[in-house]
This record gives structure tokens, C-alpha cells and sequence, in this order.
């Protein structure tokens, strides 16, 4: 009633200030959430035409507050209803026959167990062939046209512009770059082949500027606690800036940030400039020059947000003798690095190309390995303890590892999934199978390194393939002799935790404590309590304490259970490769060599289902091809179903791939329990249309046409005979023919 009564205001018009002020209020208000519904496909058709009609005299009024209304309101009311009520005919349509309201049944199944088919009415499954199309080709193309759409939410925090139209301007530029750089690309794959899903991605972003009070309110936090610490306290070697709490500035991000959070959201933040620059810490404790802690200028929460700070730095940290993926101090563009006449340009499109990697590194990373949907699922730690190893020495936190998937349970896991931990050890002096798999795997390095003259140096290594080909093929005996029991329904991930007794550093492939497989994870560790490692950051080498196995493992699940990425990996189709770049391997993730985070970002909460996700849609997918090809290959639709078979499978299929339109959009908005019930309850329709396609392939009879036999070619063999004879006359008369006249003489 309350948007009833402002309209009819706005369409009988007042020409007073405070009521139009007023009006944009309201507007700016409700126009974003009433956007968002109708981006939503699933809430376009709940909606009711007034609501549809009321949206568009809303972005009537936005523009008649900017003094467009004469020329706008008609053309935009037009385009409005032609857009919705044209585009989503297909769901409006099928909103009005009650098809929606036959397939919502997630409540009461949510795994859909029931084929809801046969329960639909006699006009429902008129309607899903009210336009049949025998061709095959329009299918194949609507199976290569799916695309789930995110959208992102850029804040720009200490911008300047105070008028309305440098804000406007500046905002629409800095779209207009992200755009530029926005491709519709197919869902990429690293570790596995083909590396592309049948899933195309494409992000959205909107770009708006927040108001002064909150980079107020950062620049005077971070500057309270500059001042409060001394000058060297806390600076980091090498590097001259002073680390400061992220939880300082993470709170006042989170008191501005509108929950429920239903899209990404990027705060860019510019604060003035400091009299110190400083980098963000994200460990407790104090910064020291023997155990350096790596140094940032963003933090992403567990909820769907991120904070960068330009104003930051500048803080560098990579692979420190050669690699890829250094990441330098340009590549976190600051304002004091540009000119008045590079800050409209340069500026922005560095930002531009910065929150485009975070976008493809953290908001749609890649997939590390296509994962199965397993409803239930055991994690087995098989600790080989060494002969020295005593209770106090074990280092290993089964808690922990536990902590940081059970507490993100509702995030990480589908309905009715679950995820058990188990743990077990054996002592390395009673398998006699570990001993054999360690001296197969054991492998050495030679290297010569320059120090006042050239020294040969020897480093041991295991070979993590020979473990894993060694451990899948006695894994059995082993767990058998351990006694290990597990669930007979249930998939079963062995992680294999090997104390050496070596006091020397021992690694798999040379770099890795541990290394995820498909079906086992294997994790090394010596005597040995840390070690220097081949990274840096800010100017100090990084140091590993290799007896703390715990957050490597739990980096290591993540990627074979459910085929999260690291933050610092990712695929791209151009190079044909995987690319490394640290750029986001700090703060809160699991992953790389900088961070000493075991808790999970909405980077790993979300990639998690929706991996899982796009994993069954690629799969149906590729099913639904098959049997595509299969059809054609007998002739097409038309030959090879009779009237009343082609009728179901036509109702079959276009409720199969109305299913997975609603599963994709459901991904799309972060409902993936939705997502999970469609892709559920399309099954059942594909399984229909093969056994629809079995059968009528089965009423096939081998028949044989037998052809008479063609005439006698006359003309053919008497051409030949012809030519022959013309040939014989030639040799006979060949004296005649071709004598020489020069010669007789």
C-alpha cells in the first residue's frame, strides 16, 4: 500500500522540493531490493503484474528526480514490461499453468527421491509441448548455452568527487573498465581433463561510492593505532612499515555492511595518507625478524565480503630465488602513485584489473578436480608414527582439522550430507609396507650454490607418485592390519600422515608437506621442527614449521573432498595452463605459503557446494548428449519415437531442461540447497528419456532390401571395343602416319 500511495503522488506530480527529496529517498531506498528480485528468474515468477508495473515507475521516478522525465518515462515503461514479460515468457507462462508450484517440493524432499511427473495435471503436460520442435540441434544448443551470473558489489570508499556528477562519473568509468575486461568463460578445470566444464560464468559488477563518514572512520582507527605504537615496533625487516590488527579496520567494514549479504561485496578503500606506511597483520603475536609473518593489505570474511586498502603498503611477497606468482608492490595500485592527470585513467584501470583477479582467484575460482555428490563421507588419519615417536611428539590435532569443517558445516556441506573423522596410527617398525613404500619413494637432489666458491649440495625428497601408486595398491592390507572399519555406504578419503626418523628435512617433491589425490592425501614430516623455505615476503625469508601438519591437511580436504582450488591457482584457457599468482594467498585461507590461517573465507565456503554443483550439471550435461547423439544416430526424433512416445519425451525434456535453468539460477544466488533438488530432480527425467529412447530403439527389426541387377552396359563396353579398335589401327598404319618426309632423300 505504502508503494501504491507514493506512485499515485508521483503521478499526479508535485512540484515541491521536500516531497521530491523525500521521493528520491524512498526510491534510492527500495529500488535495489526490487531490482534484485527481479534479477532473481525464480522471484520474477512469483511476482505479480502490479509489482512488475510498479519496478518500472520506480526507475521512472529515479530519472525524473535527474529532470529526465518527459523524455524518459514512456521509453522506459515500454522496455520495462517488453523486457520482463517477453524475455521470462517461458516462466511467467509456466508460473500461471502452476508448474512452479508442483516443482518446489525441496521441504518435504529435499534430495528428490520423487519423480514428480506423474502427478502433474493433463494441462501442465500440455503445456510442456506447447511448441514441438523435432530438431536436435536447437537441443544441443540450449545444452551449451547455460550460464550461472555473479554479481559483485564495488564500494568505492575515499573517492573524490563531491558532486553528484563526478561520483556518477567516476563510477560508470571504473564499470566500464571491469566490463571491458568481463568475457563469458566456460568453468575451468586444473587438475583434470577436458579442463572445462559445459558451464559458462559471467560476472557482474556495480559500482557505487560510500559516504564520508566511513573513511573517516578508518583513516582515524588506523592512524590511533600508528600513533600508539612506536616508529619500529612491530616494523618488518627489510621493509619499513608497521603492521596493523586487521580486526581494527574489519569491524568497521562489518558495522556498515547490510546483512543479509545476497551478493558479493568489494570495499576499495583510499584513506588519506598515514605518516607511517603500514601493512595488516592477521596472526596474533609480535612481528619478529626470526619468524617474520607475512604482511597484507586486504582481508576477505567468512561472510561475502573483502576489503582492500590502496592506501596501504606497499608489501611484496613471492617465490624468492625463482617461480611465478611474485607479487609485487604495483600490483595493489595506491592513489599517492599517480598524477592528477593519470588518477581519472591509469588509476582506475589498475583497479579495474585488480578486482577482475580477485573475481576469477576468489568469487569464481576455478575447480581443482570434479567431485561427485557423496551423502556420506569418512576421513581417515592413519598416522605411521616413527620408532622415536612418543605421545608428546605427535603433533598432530585431529581437533582441529575437525574444527575447521564441522564449525562451517552448514556452509560447506548439502542437505543431507556428512562428514565423520577418524583417526589411527601404527608404528613404522611394524609395517613392513610403509618401510618399503618410503625406501621406493626416496629420491635425492643436487645442487651446486655459490658461496665464496661452489659447494655441492644433497637434498632428500620423496617422490609423492610412487607413494601414491605403492599406497593404492597394499592401502588394503594396510588398513586391514590396522584394523580400520568404516561404513559400508560411505566414501572413504585416507590421509596418510609418515614420521620419518630423520633429522634432516624431508619433503614431498621437494617443496610440498603434503599433496591431495583423488582417493588419499599423503602428508611427510622428520625430525626436523621448521625450515627456511624458497618464499619470501617483504624482504625475510618465510619460515615452515613442518611438524605442524594440521592447516596443510586441512588445505589438502578441501581439495579432494570437495575440489576447492587454492587461493594462489588457477586455469586459464589462453595459456592452456595453470597460472600461479600469491596475489590473494594471505589472510584468511588454508592455502600457500604465507598464511597461518585455518579457518575458511566465503572463498572456500561457497566454491565448496558449488563445486560439487557444477560438477552433477556438467555430468547431466554430458548424459543428455549422448543421448543426442544417440537419437541421431537412428534417424532422429521423428523416425525413431512413434506419436505418443515422442509426446512424453518432449514432456520429458523440457521439463529436464526447465529444471536445470531453475538449478543454475538457484547456484547463481547462493541457493545451493535449491540447486541440489533441481539437479536431483532432473535425473529422473533424463533416466526417463533414455528408457524412452531404449525402448523405441528395442521396437527396431533388422530388414534387408534386396536391389535387382543393374542392366548390362552396352554403351560402356562398346565405347571400349571402339577405342581399342582405334588404338590397333594406329600401330598397324603407324609407318604411314607418321613417316618422316626429310628422309627419303
Amino acid at each position: 500500500m505504502e508503494i501504491y500511495n507514493w506512485l499515485q503522488y508521483y503521478r499526479h506530480g508535485d512540484g515541491g522540493g521536500g516531497e521530491t527529496r523525500e521521493l528520491t529517498k524512498f526510491v534510492s531506498n527500495i529500488r535495489r531490493p526490487l531490482r534484485s528480485m527481479v534479477l532473481m528468474m525464480d522471484s520474477l515468477v512469483a511476482l505479480e503484474p502490479a509489482v512488475c508495473l510498479y519496478i518500472s515507475w520506480l526507475d521512472m521516478a529515479a530519472f525524473d528526480v535527474l529532470g529526465l522525465r518527459k523524455v524518459v518515462s514512456c521509453c522506459l515503461l515500454t522496455v520495462v514490461i517488453t523486457f520482463l514479460f517477453d524475455g521470462w515468457k517461458v516462466h511467467c507462462s509456466s508460473a500461471g499453468y502452476g508448474l512452479d508450484t508442483s516443482l518446489y517440493q525441496a521441504a518435504n524432499d529435499p534430495l528428490a527421491d520423487q519423480d514428480i511427473f506423474p502427478t502433474l495435471s493433463p494441462a501442465l503436460k500440455n503445456f510442456l509441448v506447447k511448441n514441438p520442435s523435432f530438431d536436435l540441434g536447437k537441443k544441443i544448443e540450449s545444452l551449451s548455452g547455460f550460464e550461472s551470473t555473479t554479481l559483485i558489489i564495488v564500494k568505492l570508499v575515499g573517492f573524490p568527487g563531491d558532486d553528484d556528477r563526478g561520483r556518477q562519473q567516476l563510477q560508470l568509468q571504473l564499470a566500464r573498465y571491469i566490463d571491458s575486461l568481463n568475457q563469458e568463460v566456460r568453468v575451468g578445470v586444473i587438475g583434470s581433463e577436458p579442463h572445462e566444464l559445459m558451464i559458462k560464468t559471467k560476472i557482474t559488477v556495480e559500482v557505487t561510492r560510500v559516504g564520508r563518514q566511513l573513511t573517516d572512520k578508518v583513516h582515524t582507527a588506523v592512524k590511533a593505532h600508528l600513533d600508539k605504537s612506536a616508529p619500529t615496533t612491530g616494523r618488518l625487516y627489510y621493509n619499513p612499515i608497521q603492521g596493523v590488527p586487521y580486526k581494527i579496520v574489519d569491524d568497521i567494514i562489518q558495522a556498515d555492511l547490510e546483512k543479509p549479504l545476497s551478493s558479493y561485496t568489494v570495499y576499495i578503500l583510499n584513506t588519506p595518507a598515514q605518516d607511517w606506511n603500514y601493512g595488516y597483520e592477521y596472526q596474533a603475536g609480535s612481528q619478529t625478524n626470526y619468524y617474520p609473518k607475512c604482511a597484507g593489505t586486504f582481508w576477505t570474511g567468512k561472510d561475502r565480503y573483502m576489503w582492500i586498502d590502496i592506501g596501504a603498503g606497499p608489501v611484496e611477497y613471492g617465490p624468492s630465488t625463482s617461480g611465478e606468482g611474485y607479487v609485487k608492490g604495483e600490483m595493489f595500485p595506491t592513489a599517492q602513485s599517480y598524477g592528477l592527470n593519470q588518477y581519472q585513467n591509469v588509476l582506475l584501470a589498475d583497479l579495474a584489473a585488480m578486482i577482475w583477479s580477485a573475481a576469477r582467484m576468489l568469487f569464481v575460482p576455478s575447480v581443482r578436480i570434479p567431485v561427485s555428490f557423496e551423502p556420506d563421507t569418512e576421513v581417515h588419519i592413519i598416522h605411521i608414527q616413527g620408532a622415536n615417536t612418543t605421545d608428546e611428539s605427535l603433533g598432530i590435532e585431529l581437533k582441529l582439522i575437525q574444527d575447521a569443517f564441522l564449525n562451517d558445516k552448514d556452509s560447506l556441506l548439502l542437505p543431507h550430507q556428512k562428514l565423520r573423522f577418524k583417526e589411527f596410527s601404527l608404528k613404522l617398525k611394524d609395517c613392513a609396507l610403509c618401510a618399503a613404500a618410503l625406501a621406493r619413494a626416496h629420491r635425492t637432489y643436487t645442487a651446486r650454490v655459490f658461496l665464496e666458491r661452489y659447494n655441492l649440495f644433497v637434498e632428500d625428497y620423496l617422490d609423492s607418485k610412487q607413494l601414491h601408486e605403492f599406497l593404492s595398491e597394499f592401502g588394503s592390507e594396510l588398513e586391514e592390519k590396522m584394523g580400520i572399519e568404516s561404513e559400508p555406504t560411505a566414501r572413504v578419503l585416507p590421509v596418510y600422515v609418515l614420521d620419518v626418523d630423520s633429522d634432516r628435512q624431508l619433503l614431498l617433491d621437494r617443496y610440498h608437506q603434503v599433496i591431495p589425490f583423488r582417493d588419499m592425501v599423503i602428508a611427510v614430516r622428520s625430525k626436523a621442527g621448521q625450515v627456511v623455505t624458497e618464499y619470501s615476503c617483504n624482504g625475510r625469508p618465510m619460515v615452515a614449521q613442518t611438524r605442524m601438519l594440521e592447516r596443510p591437511i586441512v588445505g589438502a580436504l578441501l581439495q579432494s573432498l570437495f575440489g576447492v582450488a587454492p587461493t594462489h591457482l588457477t586455469w586459464s584457457a589462453e595459456h592452456n595452463s595453470s597460472l600461479v599468482d600469491y596475489r590473494w594467498a594471505v589472510g584468511q585461507t588454508p592455502f600457500g605459503p604465507f598464511s597461518d590461517s585455518m579457518s575458511l573465507s566465503f572463498a572456500q565456503r561457497d566454491a565448496a557446494p558449488r563445486n560439487v554443483l557444477f560438477s552433477m550439471l556438467n555430468q547431466s550435461i554430458s548424459s543428455a548428449l549422448e543421448l543426442l547423439e544417440t537419437i541421431k544416430v537412428h534417424g532422429g526424433e521423428k523416425k525413431l519415437f512413434g506419436q505418443k512416445r515422442h509426446l512424453e519425451f518432449l514432456q520429458r525434456w523440457n521439463l529436464y531442461v526447465y529444471k536445470l535453468e531453475k538449478a543454475v539460477a538457484a547456484i547463481s544466488h547462493f541457493d545451493f540447497k535449491m540447486g541440489l533438488y533441481f539437479l536431483k530432480a532432473a535425473e529422473h527425467d533424463l533416466f526417463a528419456t533414455h528408457n524412452l529412447a531404449y525402448a523405441a530403439s528395442g521396437d527396431f527389426e533388422a530388414t534387408m532390401i534386396c536391389y535387382k541387377d543393374p542392366p548390362f552396359p552396352w554403351v560402356s563396353v562398346l565405347s571400349f571395343i571402339l577405342f581399342l579398335g582405334a588404338l590397333g589401327y594406329i600401330w598397324v598404319r603407324r609407318d604411314k602416319i607418321f613417316v618422316n618426309k626429310k628422309k627419303r632423300f
